[in-house]
């Protein structure tokens, strides 16, 4: 394998743990912003993700899915020598 895409590969996982990262911190954000607007302007609207996103297994679920999908580039960078 060509270090160029070793390094695209590295790149592409970074920028997939990032965006897990990224979404679970502006959902979070998202909930406290909700919890404000019904208290403070006594607004009533349901908060809610879709279906397989969020809930109390939500960080397990994206980093199995992250291993899945990137065990074939970890396997390959363990078998290659630079």
């Amino acid at each position: 394998m060509k270090p160029q895409s070793i390094e695209l590969d590295m790149l592409i996982g970074a920028m997939i743990e990032r965006t897990l990262k990224d979404g679970a911190l502006a959902w979070e954000c998202l909930k406290r912003l909700h919890g404000v607007l019904e208290k403070e302007f006594d607004l009533k609207h349901k908060l809610e993700l879709k279906e397989g996103y969020g809930g109390a297994d939500h960080r397990a679920s994206a980093d199995k899915q992250f291993r899945v999908l990137f065990a074939p580039v970890y396997e390959r960078l363990n078998h290659c020598s630079v």
